[in-house]
């Protein structure tokens, strides 16, 4: 990372000095052509490295923004899972003619919104999530599965029973506070 950073603000110097000669050339072509007055031109105060300056600015805010997608993107799938947990833990205890049932996702036919996730509920209400190996959705975005393990767990608060390396069981009949 820190040397994608200072990368870019090399570059970034390198061609503003570029930058800067070729306005400089481009000033000095337009007064001796006569295309535009000498005393019309315009000139501004902004340094090399003002400029410089802006553009490292810019590449701070890039990498910002890519940092807060993905954090985006995680708390999405969390959400997403969490949802279909809460779904299929209202099957299973609704089923059997509402005595309750034990049920799987599968069995339950809801949508695995994202991959490598597997539930199975209790007909008490808890719902057991097992997180799979990282993968990509159907358009191709990258699902880290530690990062929405640990989303989940957060998200769902003192709900979580237990919360271990691959897998989480959430009490969902719990109120969230």
């Amino acid at each position: 990372m820190k040397f994608f950073v200072s990368l870019v603000a090399v570059l970034s110097m390198a061609s503003v000095a570029k930058a800067d000669i070729m306005w400089r050339l481009a000033d000095i072509a337009i007064i001796t052509t006569g295309a535009i007055p000498a005393e019309k031109v315009v000139k501004s105060d902004t340094t090399p490295l003002d400029a410089g300056a802006g553009l490292a600015a810019a590449g701070v805010m890039s990498v910002g923004g890519v940092a807060g997608y993905n954090m985006a993107m995680t708390r999405y799938q969390a959400n997403e899972i969490l949802n279909t947990a809460a779904m299929l833990s209202i099957l299973a205890m609704s089923g059997n003619s509402g005595q309750g049932k034990d049920m799987t996702l599968a069995e339950a036919g809801l949508p695995q919104e994202i991959c490598n996730v597997d539930m199975k509920a209790t007909k008490e209400g808890v719902v057991t999530i097992v997180f799979g190996e990282d993968c990509q959705t159907k358009d191709g975005k990258a699902v880290h599965m530690k990062a929405v393990r640990e989303q989940v767990r957060e998200t769902s608060g003192h709900r979580v029973l237990d919360c271990s390396e691959n897998k989480c069981v959430i009490d969902m009949t719990k109120s969230v506070k």
